[in-house]
């Protein structure tokens, strides 16, 4: 067992707070001038951090700096981690740590998914006042963000009936157990339990589910989603790439403590996809458009022809 006191010496005080102060004042330099101030900010000395890195931790020094490009093939992040996981996903996860992990990703959602940019950008043009607007989450996790979408669009005048479908059972009792949102509810279910049932959504959603899903899984992912939509499926997931990588390293140590957020946050960047990659992975009918810095957004539109 690492004392926290050394824990803490290790980290630096990097917070969320201290990434936003970093990217404040390097977003009017060069790439190789950004690359060098984030590194030498949020790691520091290259030659400290090959000392102190613990065996387990993915070594980015190379000759002394610190490589924070994009993904190289052959190099770190060069490719997905497919064999990486996530301690979340382990069936005998302490359940503590997870529920401490689901309580904290309203923080994590709000600083880095974009949800509020996609609420005003894509669904809110959808939405109306005459009837209620129905929304799929699937694999919801904790609910936070049906509950955010939710209070987004009745703080703007309309009512969303959201359900959060996921398959873990843990998940579904902290998600049911959460204060109530109007609109809002959940099931433990697969989404093509819902295809069985006919049921059909205006707007399909997921945050963070791409990543998990295997090349099998994925295909199905997406052939039950354009089931299940009638107007837009919108499928927001990380974009793999040294950058995030380092800043997330760097500012999320703090709600990792006594969670799986710090680890499991680091291997769903290794899992996850670039935006070539997912291009490539997915049927022509889906387009990958970017959504932030640090995301990807895969869309479906039904009925809409494209050319490939």
């Amino acid at each position: 067992m690492i004392p926290a006191r050394d824990v803490l010496r290790d980290y630096g005080n990097m917070s969320s707070a201290t990434v936003l102060f970093v990217l404040k004042h390097i977003l009017g330099q060069t790439p190789a001038e950004r690359e060098e101030r984030i590194c030498s900010m949020a790691f520091g000395p290259a030659s400290r951090w090959r000392r102190d890195c613990s065996p387990g931790f993915p070594r980015l020094c190379d000759a002394g700096s610190l490589m924070l490009a994009h993904p190289r093939a052959g190099g770190f992040l060069g490719e997905r981690d497919v064999t990486a996981v996530e301690d979340m996903d382990r069936p005998d996860c302490e359940l503590d740590r997870l529920n401490r992990s689901y309580a904290r990703f309203p923080i994590v959602n709000a600083v880095v998914s974009g949800w509020r940019a996609t609420y005003s950008s894509r669904i809110k043009p959808l939405l109306t006042t005459a009837v209620p607007t129905t929304v799929l989450d699937i694999g919801c996790g904790g609910g936070d963000v049906a509950r955010n979408l939710a209070r987004r669009a009745a703080a703007d005048g309309y009512q969303l009936e959201i359900t959060g479908i996921d398959p873990d059972e843990r998940a579904f009792q902290f998600a049911n157990s959460a204060p109530p949102v109007e609109g809002v509810s959940y099931r433990k279910a697969l989404s093509s339990e819902l295809v069985s049932e006919g049921r059909t959504f205006d707007v399909v959603i997921s945050n963070h589910v791409l990543h998990h899903l295997t090349t099998p899984e994925l295909a199905s992912f997406l052939h039950d989603s354009e089931q299940l939509c009638r107007r837009i499926a919108l499928h927001n997931d990380l974009k793999r790439s040294r950058m995030a990588y380092a800043l997330f390293w760097a500012g999320s140590w703090p709600l990792g403590i006594g969670s799986y957020i710090h680890g499991d946050g680091l291997t769903s960047i290794r899992r996850s996809y670039t935006a070539a990659e997912l291009r490539a992975a997915t049927p022509p009918a889906w387009t990958v458009e970017p959504s932030g810095l640090w995301h990807s957004l895969l869309v479906y539109r039904p009925g809409e022809v494209r050319d490939v």
